[in-house]
């Protein structure tokens, strides 16, 4: 017995283990508002690029845990987070055009020299994670943005196409926009109200908007797309594949994309490998930064869109 357990108290001295901070609180400020966020990084291996996480709508109250922070804490990548303006308790109005301008003023804040200073994170490649309405944001504010590496766009909605169904009364999708009006807008919604300035934004921008529209401006950036095969909410006919066929008819040399074989909200198992995929994409695209002694090493192989 003795022996078995310095045998593993030996194995345990020599294997390398990954240390991650807790999320640090913070805040920034975006149109006069000031937004509360967290980052994470890992405290035993040098970053190689940080991640800012865009939640979907309508997201929830903002959280310390992020379990997509702590796995790519482990790869060496920082990920920041936080609710846009005039959701959960912030000020302001509640639109996509406002959600553009807080992933940009998120970009400014981390660029900073006070940012660089307390989270020790340098010139960092800065990539965008968005989820269902947070890929809209991804895109759209990387979009011909030069200060953003990357995109990882997961179960994308492509905003341009909702604006447009929209605005046509005869949509055949009016009922299932109706229905998530009231529950985002409606008097038990989480923006009370808010319909008008929403869905007017979306109306009135619906083609800059657009998906496929934005494809040239993304040339630069590197792109990593999880859409949900089963997705009944954007479904990838509509929203992923005219994008993914614009970029590949364009010849987009850093294009990326794994089809997840679930809906629109992910399930346990898709979401792990989503996580996975992500921290994967994450060290084969950016791998050039340094690593402190011990910090553990990943296999990366390339992957394509299939139903695994």
């Amino acid at each position: 017995m003795v022996f078995v357990r310095s045998l593993f108290v030996l194995i345990f001295a020599v294997l390398p283990v990954a240390v991650w901070a807790q999320p640090l609180a913070t805040s920034f400020r975006s149109g006069g508002i000031e937004l509360p966020a967290f980052l994470q990084r890992a405290d035993d291996v040098e970053p190689r690029a940080v991640v800012i996480n865009l939640h979907g709508n309508p997201g929830g109250k903002i959280r310390p845990e992020s379990p997509l922070a702590t796995t790519l804490a482990k790869q060496g990548v920082a990920t920041f987070w936080f609710n846009y303006r005039g959701i959960w308790g912030n000020q302001g109005t509640y639109s996509v055009f406002n959600g553009i301008s807080d992933a940009r003023a998120a970009i400014d804040f981390l660029k900073s020299a006070e940012a660089k200073q307390r989270f020790g994170l340098g010139d960092l490649p800065i990539v965008l994670f968005g989820y269902s309405m947070g890929s809209a944001i991804a895109l759209l504010g990387a979009a011909g943005n030069d200060s953003v590496a990357g995109v990882v766009a997961l179960a994308p909605c492509d905003h341009g196409y909702f604006g447009r169904e929209l605005g046509d009364p005869q949509s055949r999708i009016k009922q299932f926009l109706d229905e998530v009006t009231e529950g985002l807008f409606g008097p038990k919604g989480p923006v009370p109200g808010g319909g008008p300035a929403f869905t007017g934004d979306l109306i009135a921008n619906h083609q800059s908007y657009g998906f496929a529209r934005n494809a040239p401006a993304l040339q630069k950036t590197a792109l990593l797309f999880f859409p949900a095969l089963d997705d009944k909410t954007c479904p990838i006919e509509d929203h992923f594949l005219p994008l993914y066929r614009t970029l590949r008819s364009a010849q987009h040399p850093r294009l990326d994309a794994f089809g997840l074989n679930a809906g629109h909200g992910l399930d346990s198992a898709s979401g792990n490998t989503m996580r996975q995929m992500t921290a994967d994409w994450m060290v084969r695209t950016f791998p050039s930064a340094p690593r402190k002694a011990g910090a553990r090493e990943t296999s990366i192989a390339p992957f394509e869109l299939s139903r695994r």
